[in-house]
């Protein structure tokens, strides 16, 4: 048979072992075994056919041999080329068709065998011989780079890598080479791993920086260094991957394995993964683990002082951390902490004295708690106030009194220029006036139109309202009123405001109606659906919190609740104005 045909015996379509393979040459897996450089290449090359008695080869004796060959390595795979002589384009030699009993090649032995020189060496001078070996399969379906880094060769693991990147083509082999995987589904990384070795972790995450991805279904590298407790890895390939896999099996991830493998997943705060997320305001995660069933017993989990994740989400003031966690009805509202604050108590005593906005996140938190019938704990405002309080009232009041002075500059301008438009408005009627010659000179050509008394109304509104608030900020930003008359003016502006955009936007649509209706009513319409558009393109967060806010309210306390609340009572000053136009508009056509 030629030696072409025996090499196709020896390997098979996948690079495993079948049983005709020969077993290994004795002196070649001796060789192997001890890195002795010099007799491999000899073997190799069929210079001495005469076997010589493998007591009588010492390293000593190979050790010159060592000294002529003309070998050096360079290990650093963030190199294209080692600095090395071009390998020989010989034939695979016979030799090396030979296998262990475990299924092992020459390469694998080698791999396995040693990190110094003279193992790095044995490696080239096989790998000159037959460069297939780096893909060979032992009976477990490792490769040379799961041998290697079982045994800890780190260095030897680097050589490996950069023989597979040294020819053409060799990025795709280099890369398919470290995602092949063993028996059980295994890249060489999970081998790194299992072994606490972070420099193979770096070295393989080097060369391939997406390694951790593979495999895409089964047990990931973090999800193992998570069950094996390599936080340090787990760390390093997070930082290295913001995109890795946290699969693990039977339909678990990395988050499953840190909370079933940890005994209280706490850190040196008592604090969980879903206290930290909710700290540092990373709401995926918070939202996973409120979807998760079996995460829901750390979502009331108390840290060292005492604090639930909902505590932190309502000390930082995030609405939407806040939400996940409070739509979830497991997550308990009433839990006090070591200062006996409850999340209610908490959310109080964060938001800034005298100031009131639905708008602000915080006010959205409170109010929610208080619809949900959240109760307030025994805190009092003693000595650990100071905690949430650390100026004088004094100092409150000065920084108060600045917000109020500094905030009514800029309300005060958009008011004034709404308050104009509103003017003008009502004496630039949509559809203009009856000539004086016909009866009823001088009045509103349209003013019989049903549209066009919600335009009037409409129009009253938005010039009342921000003249009213115009009125309110004056009150606000002068500095000899009380700060808390202040604070009570600066609060109606702001309602105020909202109420005569509103209706001044309700306003300019009805116009819009009532002028091109007749003759193209699509494109009114069009202009319509873009000004409502706009609108709540141009603050969409604001949409989303009242979305959210109805959302988690209507799942938590129910419809009924809700409706008793004083969130109701604040969405009604907010939506009144609709009610009082559209109403007016329905009452004017019915009886005139």
């Amino acid at each position: 048979m030629s030696q072409s045909g025996t090499l196709q015996l020896a390997m098979d379509n996948n690079g495993a072992t079948p049983q005709s393979t020969p077993p290994m040459h004795p002196e070649l897996l001796m060789a192997a075994c001890h890195g002795w450089h010099g007799q491999l290449t000899s073997l190799l090359n069929g210079e001495d056919h005469q076997a010589v008695p493998i007591e009588h080869r010492r390293p000593s004796n190979l050790d010159a041999d060592a000294s002529q060959a003309a070998v050096f390595v360079e290990i650093d795979i963030h190199r294209s080329n080692m600095m090395s002589p071009p390998l020989p384009t010989t034939t695979t030699s016979l030799l090396l068709q030979g296998v262990t009993s475990d299924g092992d090649s020459a390469l694998h032995v080698v791999a396995a065998a040693g990190d110094d020189d003279r193992h790095l060496r044995s490696a080239m001078v096989i790998y000159s011989k037959a460069r297939h070996l780096l893909e060979a399969r032992n009976k477990r379906r490792s490769t040379p780079l799961h041998v290697a880094v079982r045994a800890g060769n780190v260095d030897m693991l680097a050589l490996l890598i950069c023989l597979a990147g040294e020819e053409e083509g060799g990025e795709d082999r280099r890369r398919a080479l470290l995602r092949m995987e063993n028996g059980v589904g295994e890249t060489a990384l999970h081998e790194a791993v299992r072994g606490d070795d972070m420099r193979a972790v770096a070295v393989l995450m080097t060369a391939d920086p997406c390694l951790a991805r593979v495999p895409d279904a089964g047990v990931s590298p973090l999800y193992l260094a998570v069950v094996l407790r390599r936080y340090a890895i787990v760390r390093d390939l997070h930082a290295r991957d913001n995109q890795l896999s946290y699969a693990g099996p039977a339909g678990q991830n990395a988050l499953h394995a840190a909370v079933l493998q940890s005994k209280g997943l706490h850190d040196s705060d008592g604090r969980t993964f879903v206290h930290v997320a909710a700290k540092k305001k990373r709401y995926s995660i918070v939202a996973y683990a409120c979807q998760t069933p079996a995460l829901s017993t750390i979502l009331n989990k108390q840290d060292n002082e005492g604090n639930t994740a909902l505590h932190l989400a309502v000390e930082v003031g995030d609405w939407w951390i806040f939400a996940r966690l409070f739509a979830n009805k497991q997550v308990d509202l009433n839990l006090p902490n070591n200062n006996k604050q409850t999340p209610l108590e908490l959310a109080v005593n964060t938001i800034p004295t005298g100031l009131y906005c639905l708008l602000n996140s915080r006010i959205l938190i409170q109010e929610t708690l208080i619809a949900a019938n959240a109760t307030r704990g025994v805190f009092r405002r003693d000595a650990n106030m100071q905690e949430y309080s650390p100026q004088s009232d004094a100092e409150n009041e000065e920084k108060g009194s600045a917000i109020v002075s500094n905030s009514t500059q800029f309300l005060s301008v958009g008011l004034v220029l709404i308050t104009t438009m509103a003017f003008g408005a009502t004496f630039a009627l949509p559809g203009g006036y009856i000539a004086d010659d016909h009866p009823h000179g001088g009045t509103p050509t349209l003013a019989r139109v049903k549209q066009f008394q919600g335009f009037m109304m409409a129009n009253t509104l938005a010039f009342f309202c921000s003249s009213l608030a115009v009125l309110s900020l004056v009150f606000a930003g002068t500095p000899t009123v009380e700060l808390p008359m202040r604070y009570m003016h600066y609060n109606i502006s702001i309602w105020l405001s909202l109420n005569a955009v509103g209706s001044l936007a309700i306003a300019f649509a009805i116009a819009v109606y009532i002028l091109i209706t007749p003759v193209a009513a699509k494109t009114s319409l069009a202009v319509i659906v873009v000004i409502l558009s706009i609108g709540i393109l141009h603050s969409p967060s604001v949409t989303e919190k009242f979305t959210v806010l109805l959302l988690v309210l209507c799942i938590r306390p129910g419809i009924l609740p809700l409706l008793r609340s004083s969130i109701s009572k604040v969405m009604f000053l907010m939506c009144w104005p609709l009610i009082v136009i559209f109403g007016w508009q329905e009452l004017s056509s019915r009886y005139r």
